[in-house]
């Protein structure tokens, strides 16, 4: 789904369709998780507790996008093997 980055006052913000929200058990006002990977461009919305990866450290993400930086090469090389 392709959803549109719109001005909400002095911020920006994303729609959510009410059914996404509705399936998700989510609601205005609902407390929700940002994950965010500069490096990939990917922002991750989710509910407390619902994503491991939330309960990532800073310090351990920081090592992860500092391993990543530093063996990219590697990594590409390692998944071009079957």
């Amino acid at each position: 789904m392709i959803q549109s980055i719109i001005q909400i006052g002095n911020s920006q913000g994303v729609i959510i369709p009410s059914n996404i929200l509705k399936s998700m058990g989510l609601r205005a006002g609902t407390k929700i998780s940002i994950d965010v990977d500069v490096d990939e461009k990917r922002i991750t919305l989710s509910a407390p507790g619902a994503d491991p990866i939330s309960s990532i450290t800073p310090e351990f993400r920081q090592w992860l996008t500092d391993f990543k930086k530093k063996n990219y090469k590697m990594l590409k090389e390692l998944a071009k093997t079957p």
